[in-house]
């Protein structure tokens, strides 16, 4: 399947990188403040991306079929150059993600807000109905936020980060310690989705839990790209 052309262009397959990259992550209160503009569909394609490790190029080729409306996705195609494709980057990428249940509980919930909720309907449409690009999303999602809030550095790069920096000091993973390479392998996405829920309960104040919860009831601040 085609996707239309639209928005700048990446040629490189998931590329973020660059020379000059640093090490900077979010506070807990940037990642809410983040999470709570963003629409519904952006919230959980950001908190699909920091919890189970996606690459963009699986993430944006979801379609409501890779779901079993219960807590499981399934990867069984890529976007590449605004091109699905039926295989991944690696072999073992093409496999099943299992979900926490409050975000679970939120792709079911953006299912019956979509526009299409079909089996083979993209399950993150841009305005016209097909798939997102992933480049044009940061382009038109991603900076938008970055500049609202004033941040040197907005990127899925730099969330997968801050997850990971965070649940290292909450004392996630073997020896109470968790790296981002453990992060994306995306056998501990369960307990660092709860380690940062349970650390944002403690406080009161931040974490993903409060940013469900003021995101449902919050308009996005950033609508649909194209």
């Amino acid at each position: 399947m085609r996707v239309p052309r639209q928005g700048p262009d990446l040629n490189a397959e998931d590329s973020e990188k660059s020379p000059a990259e640093d090490n900077q992550i979010l506070t807990w209160e940037q990642l809410r403040a983040v999470l709570k503009a963003a629409t519904r569909r952006d919230r959980i394609l950001l908190m699909l991306d920091m919890t189970d490790a996606l690459r963009p190029s699986e993430l944006f080729a979801f379609r409501w079929k890779s779901f079993d409306d219960v807590n499981t996705l399934s990867i069984t195609e890529t976007i590449y150059r605004r091109k699905i494709r039926p295989f991944g980057k690696t072999p073992g990428s093409m496999t099943k993600v299992h979900l926490p249940d409050g975000l679970a509980g939120e792709l079911r919930q953006w299912k019956l807000e979509c526009p299409d909720p079909s089996p083979d309907a993209p399950m993150f449409p841009n305005a016209d109905g097909g798939f997102l690009d992933p480049a044009n999303f940061r382009y038109r999602v991603l900076k938008p936020l970055r500049e609202a809030w004033e941040l040197p550095k907005l990127n899925f790069q730099v969330l997968r980060r801050t997850i990971a920096t965070r649940a290292q000091k909450l004392g996630f993973g073997e020896g109470r310690s968790i790296t981002l390479a453990s992060l994306t392998s995306r056998h501990h996405s369960e307990r660092v989705h709860a380690g940062a829920s349970g650390e944002c309960a403690a406080d009161g104040r931040n974490g993903l839990r409060d940013a469900h919860v003021d995101g449902n009831r919050a308009e996005g601040r950033v609508g649909l790209s194209r």
